[in-house]
């Protein structure tokens, strides 16, 4: 379906539209999908969210106000994306990843299960990250750096380029690593 279609279903009280498919989504208002978008159970869009071609979304999401999608992502299961989000195309999140407000993610990106990232963290290109990993806010990580799982960054962090970080690995907010 296009957007067109999406829109013209008339939603329930709260706002949740039933695509033929059974699906459920609750679409803002300027919502732009591209070509091959596939939208799971239970979705939330928010108002002005650009989405791009070729992206999965699935069940259980949660897409803020003001976000960017480029093309070919894929969201898992249980994603909530905050507000003013942008994510760069050939992005992959796990199931359970929340990235908070203002968080920009670049190409080719690599998220595992579980993983939360605070708000105005950048996440430069080419960058992978294990399960059960959090990262603090205002987080730096430059181009082709590589977090294992669960390891934890406070505030402030800064990665530089092709750095690895170790399973369960912590470091302390303000840490310039690189």
């Amino acid at each position: 379906m296009n957007i067109e279609e999406i829109y013209a279903i008339t939603p329930d009280a709260d706002g949740w539209r039933t695509l033929p498919n059974g699906r459920l989504i609750n679409l803002g208002k300027n919502v732009t999908l591209g070509e091959n978008v596939l939208i799971g159970n239970s979705v939330l869009i928010g108002n002005s969210v650009l989405i791009g071609n070729s992206v999965l979304i699935g069940n259980s999401v949660l897409i803020g106000n003001s976000v960017l999608i480029g093309n070919s992502v894929t969201l898992g299961e249980v994603v909530m994306l905050g507000d003013d989000v942008t994510l760069g195309d050939d992005v992959t999140l796990g199931e359970g990843v929340e990235l908070g407000e203002s968080v920009v993610l670049g190409k080719n990106v690599t998220i595992g299960n579980c993983v939360l990232i605070g708000n105005s963290t950048l996440i430069e290109n080419s960058v992978t990250i294990g399960n059960d990993v959090g990262i603090g806010n205002s987080v730096t990580l430059r181009e082709n750096v590589t977090l294992g799982d669960n390891v934890i960054l406070g505030e402030l962090v800064t990665i530089e380029n092709s750095m690895s970080i170790e399973n369960y690995a912590k470091i302390r907010n303000s840490a310039p690593i690189g």
